[in-house]
C-alpha cells in the first residue's frame, strides 16, 4: 500500500514528499526522451559496432563522469530487429575489465559468436557476435548487457545496458497498432549532488539513499496523455538488484506482452510487479478527466539492508481532448499444448547463501557456488524434452542469516509456472500449494524468501552450454549461478571455448 506520501485520488493531486518532487518534474515539463540511439536491421541484418569505454555520459541530463558506456551514451543503442534477422555486432572491450555480451530474453543459440556468456573478451580486444534470430521468434521488448561472471555488477550499475525491440507480436495488434506507444528503461545508479555539479558513487560505496532512478536516462521527466487515451508501454527494468512496483493513480493497466512474449491471456493488475531484468508491455488507460498523476513505485525491500521507499518515477500530465479507452479480450489465444507436458524428468534446486569470513558471502544453488562448479554439477537435458524444475529460496529467517529475494533468470529456453507455495526451509516440506494458470512466457521471475516454484521449461531446439542465475547480479557474481548442458541424441552439448571456472583456472 502507498504510505504516507499517497497519492490523493480526488483530481489526482499529490499529498506528502514525493508528490512535490511530481509537481517540480510536471512543472518542468522535460518529456520522457527516447531510449537512445536506434540502429534499425535492414535486409535481413542490423549491423553495428558498440564500443565499450569508462568516461563520461549524460546522466539526468547532465555530465556524469566515472561511468561505462556503450558508444559514450548511458543506455546503448536501441536494436530494432524482426523475427528471421541477424545481429552481426562487433564489441570493442576499452574498460580495464574482461567483458562479453548477454542478449537477455532472445532464443537463440548459446554456443559459439552468438549468446555464449563462457565468452572472454580481454580489455583491448574486439569480438564480431553473429545472432541468428529466428523466423518465429516471439516480438517484444528484450535487453542486452555484460555478462562476463565476476563482472557483471559493476558493469551493468556502471551503465552498461541497452534495449532489443523485436518487432511485431502485440504491438501490431489491429487494436494496438494505432496507439501512441512508449518504450521506458527504468533503472537507477548512484549520484550525488544532483545537477551540474553530480558524481557518481562507485558501487563499493553505493548506498540506498543515494540511488537515483532514472526513465530513460532522466530524472522525473512528464509523460502526457490525453484523458481516457490508451497508450502501449513497454518497460523494462534493467537495474541490477532494485525491484519496481509500478502504478499510475487514476489509470489503469492491461499487460499483453511479458519477457517479450505477447500473452495468450491479459490481466489487468493495480501495480506492475518487476523484479530485475524484468519487461512488460502493458495498455495503460489514462484518467477521465484533465488533471496531474505520476508514473510511481511502491517501497520493496529485496533484503533487510536494500529496501527502496516509494518513490516518483515521472510526472504524468492528463490534458486536452478526449480519447476513447482501448482494451483487449482477456484470452487473446489458446495456451501452447506443450504446456501439458509430457515432463521428462522433475528437480529440486534450492537457493541460498554461506557466510564466510572474511565476507563477502558466497551464494548458491544446492549448496556449489558457481566458482566451484564441475562437469558433476552440471545439469544435463536433452533438447527436445520439457522438464519441470522446483526452486526453493531457504533465505529466510531464522534458517538462514540472510532473507532475501531472488529473481530467477534462465538463458535461451523460456519457462512457465506450474505451481508454487511456501515450504520449511529447515525440512525441506512443502507448506502450501497454489496451482497456477499460465498467461505468457517467462524469462525472469522473482522467488521470495521461504518460497517454492514449479516451473516447466521447454528445451526446444538449440544444443549447447548455458546458464540460469538470481537476476540479482550482485549474487549472481558471488555464486547464484548454475550450468545447464543442453545435448543431442548423441550427447555433444558444450561448444568450443564452453568452459566452467574450475576448467579455466579462474573464477573471475
Amino acid at each position: 500500500m502507498l504510505g504516507a506520501s499517497a497519492v490523493v485520488a480526488a483530481g489526482f493531486g499529490i499529498a506528502g514528499g514525493s508528490g512535490s518532487a511530481v509537481l517540480a518534474a510536471a512543472g518542468s515539463r522535460q518529456r520522457t526522451p527516447p531510449t537512445g540511439s536506434v540502429w534499425r536491421s535492414s535486409n535481413g541484418v542490423l549491423s553495428g559496432t558498440l564500443t565499450m569505454r569508462t568516461g563520461t555520459a549524460e546522466v539526468a541530463g547532465n555530465p556524469l563522469p566515472g561511468v561505462s558506456s556503450y558508444n559514450g551514451t548511458f543506455s546503448g543503442p536501441t536494436l530494432v530487429a524482426r523475427p528471421g534477422d541477424r545481429l552481426d555486432l562487433t564489441l570493442q572491450n576499452r574498460i580495464d575489465t574482461p567483458s562479453n555480451l548477454h542478449f537477455h530474453g532472445l532464443h537463440v543459440s548459446p554456443r559459439g559468436h552468438s549468446d555464449n556468456v563462457f565468452l572472454d573478451i580481454p580489455p583491448g580486444y574486439d569480438f564480431r557476435y553473429n545472432v541468428q534470430i529466428p523466423a518465429d521468434h516471439p516480438a517484444g521488448l528484450y535487453w542486452y548487457h555484460p555478462h562476463r561472471h565476476g563482472y557483471v555488477n559493476a558493469q551493468v550499475y556502471s551503465g552498461l545496458q541497452g534495449l532489443i525491440v523485436i518487432e511485431g507480436g502485440a504491438a501490431d495488434y489491429p487494436q494496438v497498432a494505432p496507439l501512441r506507444r512508449r518504450i521506458l528503461n527504468i533503472r537507477n545508479i548512484g549520484i550525488t549532488n544532483l545537477g551540474a555539479g553530480q558524481a557518481f558513487v562507485p558501487i563499493d560505496q553505493m548506498t540506498v539513499t543515494a540511488m537515483v532512478t532514472l526513465v530513460n536516462g532522466a530524472f522525473q521527466p512528464n509523460i502526457d496523455m490525453h484523458p481516457g487515451e490508451t497508450q502501449f508501454w513497454q518497460i523494462a527494468n534493467t537495474s541490477t538488484r532494485s525491484y519496481w512496483k509500478l502504478l499510475v493513480p487514476g489509470a489503469t493497466f492491461q499487460v499483453i506482452e511479458e519477457d517479450g512474449c505477447p500473452t495468450w491471456q491479459t490481466w489487468r493488475p493495480d501495480t506492475l510487479f518487476m523484479p530485475p531484468g524484468k519487461r512488460l508491455g502493458v495498455l495503460v488507460t489514462a484518467p477521465p478527466a484533465p488533471g496531474q498523476t505520476a508514473l510511481m513505485t511502491e517501497a520493496f525491500a529485496q533484503n533487510l539492508s536494500w529496501s527502496l521507499p516509494e518513490a516518483t518515477l515521472a510526472s504524468v500530465t492528463v490534458s486536452g481532448p478526449r480519447r476513447d479507452p482501448v482494451t483487449l479480450p482477456e484470452v487473446m489465444a489458446p495456451s501452447p499444448k506443450y504446456l501439458e507436458g509430457p515432463v521428462a524428468q522433475q528437480r529440486v534446486l534450492t537457493l541460498g547463501a554461506t557466510t564466510r569470513t572474511p565476507p563477502p558471502p558466497d551464494f548458491w544453488f544446492d549448496n556449489v557456488p558457481y566458482q566451484n562448479i564441475t562437469l558433476e554439477n552440471v545439469i544435463t537435458v536433452r533438447v527436445g524434452t520439457t522438464e519441470d524444475w522446483i526452486l526453493k529460496n531457504t533465505n529466510v529467517a531464522p534458517f538462514s542469516a540472510f532473507v532475501e529475494n531472488h529473481p530467477f533468470h534462465i538463458h535461451v529456453n523460456p519457462f512457465w509456472v506450474v505451481d508454487h507455495g511456501e515450504f520449511d526451509p529447515a525440512t525441506g516440506a512443502i507448506l502450501t500449494r497454489t496451482k497456477s494458470y499460465p498467461r505468457a512466457e517467462l524469462d525472469t521471475l522473482n522467488i521470495a524468501p521461504g518460497e517454492w516454484v514449479r516451473i516447466r521449461i521447454r528445451f526446444a531446439d538449440y544444443v549447447g552450454r548455458t546458464v540460469f542465475h538470481c537476476h540479482v547480479l550482485g549474487h549472481e557474481d558471488l555464486g547464484m549461478m548454475g550450468v545447464i548442458d543442453i545435448v543431442d541424441a548423441d550427447g555433444n552439448g558444450a561448444g568450443v571455448g564452453q568452459l566452467l571456472p574450475t576448467q579455466t583456472g579462474h573464477s573471475h
